[in-house]
């Protein structure tokens, strides 16, 4: 993970870092050996060097994983406090948790996308608020750009139906214009599918761009990673009330590694980490898997009613 100077949180391979390095160009998570805390530093160098060392990786318990050469050091913890070891010497590595990232503005903008045609929405920002931070989560979840001017929220539930169109009318206004679709089920009986609202292509590119338009390349823009608390707690809630399992825990599988990744960041800078599990499914390709526990869920202040363990 770095943190651009444009004030973008990036997920880069140190081949893609050290080929687009500038000086103060990006900062990454670091540890403070020291006090502990984790912390936002620049990169100063980066240098390339022959090794033939192996390469091996370390799995945490809770599924996290680490690649690195064989004789690299490695972040551990001991008796003494933090200290440094080589991967075949240490029992744990340590996680970087509990930061915060600099603010952003508690909006998206809508000024790099543009089109032709007049568009029913005329500002170029769109206000991030707690209910519309939790429409977000819905369409990480189960949403896609339909016709490259709508989007489409597809999930059973008729309250999220009516929800959603509210929330559009309080963010998009009044003259949204939608359309819903239902199906029969395999006992003849009509159901909700699918809601699709007609925002104009400005609106879709910026989606598509920021959250992705289907399941493989869903996302959260930086906008929403260091947003305030409670807009992140709402962006999870809606993400895992649709997508997720609710039981003693809560529990999502994507085949987005980027999104289950970014996912497992919220959480670490909320203070608290996840569990990850990666599975090849049939098809060959890999689902991505993260939950937390019930105790966690309570600590990180989401409002899910879990039953008691």
């Amino acid at each position: 993970w770095v943190y651009d100077n444009e004030d973008n949180l990036k997920l880069l391979t140190i081949q893609e870092i050290v080929e687009t390095f500038e000086s103060r160009k990006y900062r990454v998570f670091s540890l403070n050996s020291k006090t502990g805390k984790t912390e936002l530093n620049y990169i100063y160098a980066g240098q390339k060097k022959d090794n033939k060392r192996n390469l091996v990786t370390l799995t945490g318990k809770s599924g996290q994983k680490i690649t690195t050469t064989d004789n690299h050091n490695t972040l551990t913890f001991e008796e003494t406090g933090i200290s440094w070891d080589i991967p075949s010497n240490i029992d744990n590595f340590i996680t970087p948790v509990n930061f915060e990232l600099p603010q952003k503005m508690n909006y998206l903008s809508l000024e790099n996308y543009s089109s032709r045609k007049t568009q029913n929405y005329t500002q170029n920002k769109i206000n991030l608020t707690e209910e519309f931070s939790e429409f977000l989560g819905w369409y990480i979840a189960d949403g896609s750009i339909v016709g490259g001017s709508q989007i489409c929220l597809t999930f059973c539930d008729e309250d999220l139906r009516d929800r959603s169109i509210q929330i559009m009318k309080n963010v998009y206004g009044e003259e949204v214009t939608y359309k819903t679709y239902n199906y029969i089920d395999n006992r003849g009986v009509e159901k909700f599918k699918e809601i699709r609202f007609n925002v104009g292509k400005v609106w879709t590119d910026m989606f598509r761009d920021k959250f992705g338009e289907s399941s493989l390349y869903k996302k959260i823009p930086s906008e929403l990673m260091n947003s305030p608390i409670n807009l992140k707690l709402k962006l999870i809630e809606g993400y895992f009330y649709c997508d997720g399992k609710i039981d003693k825990y809560i529990n999502a599988t994507t085949i987005s590694k980027e999104l289950r990744d970014q996912l497992g960041l919220l959480f670490l800078s909320l203070g608290e980490i996840p569990y990850y599990t990666d599975r090849v499914l049939s098809s060959g390709n890999k689902s991505y898997e993260i939950s937390l526990g019930a105790k966690q869920v309570k600590r990180v202040g989401l409002s899910f009613e879990l039953p008691p363990t």
